[in-house]
């Protein structure tokens, strides 16, 4: 057997190569390992850059287990219409919910009081969601047709989960199938 020239080489690298590259592409992507690979570097890379400041000019106002246990669950549509009229009085140029307001309250008139508050600061926004209608369809769950109307725009409260069941991710618009 004679040795193969350098030149020879060369040219049986360049295919083994291209080989190897496809196989190891073939089972990133088919096994979903390339998707478990780039969820774990991407929390190295958060890590390695560190906490970055918060922007001083967003407020988030919670609604959490200590507003429900004052105001009861669901929450009056007239304490949102308060809060939007109240931090629209101090500065707010946007109010965003991550609260779906699809079906009516029971007191119509809170619902009414919601819609005009929204209407009147122009800045506040409702979300929507895609969730399951059945037999793999999916629909989408849009606020109340007054306060869709009342909406400064269009939002979406959809996560996606990452392969290890982690949201690192925010898909930029709703589409059906």
């Amino acid at each position: 057997m004679t040795a193969l020239s350098r030149r020879a080489r060369r040219l049986l690298g360049f295919p083994a190569g291209a080989l190897v590259g496809a196989v190891v592409a073939f089972v990133l992507v088919g096994t979903h390992a390339g998707a478990w690979l780039e969820a774990k570097t991407l929390d190295a890379r958060f890590v390695v850059r560190g906490e970055t400041a918060l922007d001083p000019h967003i407020v988030v106002v919670d609604v959490n287990d200590d507003t429900m246990s004052a105001l009861g669950w669901p929450v009056p549509r007239g304490f949102y219409a308060q809060l939007i009229d109240f931090v629209r009085k101090h500065g707010a140029r946007a109010v965003g919910f991550d609260i779906l307001f699809v079906d009516p309250s029971d007191n119509t008139a809170m619902d009414t009081l919601l819609a005009h508050a929204a209407s009147s600061c122009k800045c506040a926004v409702f979300p929507s969601e895609l969730s399951p209608a059945g037999n793999g369809q999916w629909k989408i769950e849009s606020p109340l047709p007054a306060l869709a109307a009342a909406s400064a725009s269009t939002a979406h409260v959809q996560l996606d989960n990452g392969v290890d069941g982690v949201f690192r991710t925010v898909p930029p618009r709703l589409t059906t199938y």
